[in-house]
């Protein structure tokens, strides 16, 4: 009789296919191990450099200043401030039928003398006014809460007759 052969566990039986023969997306890819670095020793390096150039250097107490020739200083005369709003109060009380008109605090009879005063303070050397107060300088009309619309509104044309291109209206204090 011929010989059989021992039986073999079959694991032993396979063997495993060439490389060739597997696809390339089926074969297992094999991890690179990569070795540890000691950075004890790493940041010893970095401290003894970070020493090294410490110590070495060299600072120089005018670094970075530029000589120039600055021009004198000259007493040029400061703007002015800014002049307040030109304040226009109209009272009334409720049930009244009469308004007290005042000018930055000064009581005005009517609203024609409020306009001559609105003249009378302008700035306007086109027809000879030398006030204080320029065309375009803001006016400010601050009735109370009961006065009648007319004559907020006689304040307001009172203020544009005078030449006034700058008019807003607004609540007195305490009265909003």
């Amino acid at each position: 009789m011929a010989e059989t052969p021992a039986a073999q566990p079959e694991n032993e039986n396979l063997v495993p296919p060439d490389a060739e023969e597997v696809p390339r997306h089926k074969r297992r890819k094999v991890r690179a191990v990569v070795g540890e670095l000691n950075l004890t020793s790493m940041i010893d390096v970095v401290f003894q450099l970070l020493i090294y150039f410490i110590i070495t250097v060299n600072f120089v107490i005018d670094e970075g200043v530029i000589m120039t020739d600055l021009p004198e200083v000259s007493q040029t005369p400061k703007e002015k401030e800014p002049l307040p709003p030109i304040k226009i109060g109209i009272r009334s009380e409720y049930g009244e039928t009469t308004c007290v008109i005042t000018f930055n605090d000064a009581v005005i009879p009517t609203f024609t003398a409020l306009r001559s005063r609105l003249e009378q303070d302008q700035n306007n050397p086109s027809k000879g006014r030398t006030g204080i107060y320029a065309l375009d300088h803001a006016v400010k009309i601050e009735p109370t809460k009961f006065v009648r619309w007319q004559y907020t509104l006689n304040a307001f044309n009172a203020a544009l007759r005078a030449g006034y291109t700058n008019v807003s209206f607004g609540a007195l204090p305490g009265n909003e």
